[in-house]
């Protein structure tokens, strides 16, 4: 049986956590050794938070394969074993290409699309992604960001951009929707109404996953979009590699690379004195600010490797990967 008749699998509780910082990165961070050895498999990764019972299969379901799979069975591989022996470095300035990648494996599925078509964006909306919860609790990970600091930035960017009339607010604080509307008026505001942290157990968790696929889907047709550090909306980068969008927070190595694709969402800038005192304070610990990360990392690549692998493992690989049918 060869590597093309493979079905890449996980266990329902290997990927405790979040939709696009975990499972779509780990799945994306194995498709450029897929890509090169020309491997179209059969796809069971699961997450009991975001899957559905009785099997929490999240793709295909969140997402859907863009190719049609073996028929037949398949050698199950696991994605964590995979990775461990072929994890690449996904790159900054190859929008395109990682863009293109990405929608040779999968495609956002047609309900997802058909939900955003109701709501009636506008193609010159500016998109705002306030993440809240558990980011204002993770200094290693970033540099939280208040209501009223995020605010005042998008509302010196609205005042030099005057253009944008309507503004789509997503987050996973609802208040912040109120406070929005009351600094931001005069211009329409959309949101798709309240959504629960991730991490709470209550609720459809399938259901959950799809709503995070919508937000970012409709980040992903705005004209530009502000955002503090999440993964989510920096996958709508993915989605739409024209997109304008800028972070507003650092985005700090995790472990010793750059947080794909957060990492390479331009930082914001501003002439006001108070927003660049923000953003100063905001971008402490950036990781363009490490001279070794941004000599290796700093100039546009597609991928890289993550970091050598041992003899037993590269050995057990490569007999994967030789076996003919």
């Amino acid at each position: 049986m060869g590597p093309t008749a493979w079905t890449i699998t996980t266990s329902p509780d290997a990927l405790t956590e979040g939709l696009f910082g975990q499972v779509v990165l780990w799945a994306f961070e194995i498709l450029p050794f897929l890509h090169r050895k020309g491997i179209f498999p059969g796809w069971d990764v699961k997450s009991r938070m975001y899957g559905a019972e009785p099997g929490f299969t999240v793709i295909p379901g969140v997402f859907d394969l863009a190719y049609a799979p073996p028929e037949g069975c398949c050698e199950p591989i696991d994605l964590l074993r995979l990775r461990d022996t072929h994890i690449r470095v996904l790159g900054g300035g190859h929008w395109d290409y990682l863009s293109g990648l990405w929608h040779t494996y999968f495609r956002v599925p047609a309900r997802t699309l058909a939900a955003a078509d109701t709501i009636g964006l506008s193609a010159g909306s500016l998109g705002i992604h306030y993440r809240g919860t558990d980011k204002n609790r993770s200094p290693w990970d970033t540099n939280p960001v208040t209501r009223g600091d995020f605010l005042t930035l998008v509302e010196d960017f609205l005042g030099r951009q005057p253009e944008f009339t309507s503004v789509l607010v997503a987050t996973d604080e609802f208040e912040f929707v109120d406070e929005a509307r009351r600094r931001l008026g005069g211009r329409t505001i959309v949101n798709l109404g309240e959504v629960g942290f991730f991490k709470e157990k209550k609720g459809d968790g399938a259901a959950k996953a799809d709503r995070a696929l919508l937000d970012c889907v409709l980040l992903s047709r705005c004209r530009t979009v502000l955002k503090c550090s999440s993964a989510l909306s920096a996958f709508a980068k993915v989605l739409n590699p024209a997109l304008a969008c800028f972070r507003v927070s650092a985005s700090k190595l995790l472990r010793d690379v750059p947080y794909f694709p957060e990492a390479y969402i331009p930082r914001l800038a501003s002439p006001d004195p108070e927003c660049r005192r923000i953003l100063e304070r905001q971008f402490v610990g950036d990781w363009i600010e490490n001279p070794r990360a941004r000599a290796r990392f700093g100039r546009p690549f597609r991928t890289l490797p993550r970091y050598r692998r041992s003899k037993r493992i590269r050995k057990w690989l490569t007999s994967l990967v030789s076996r003919a049918p």
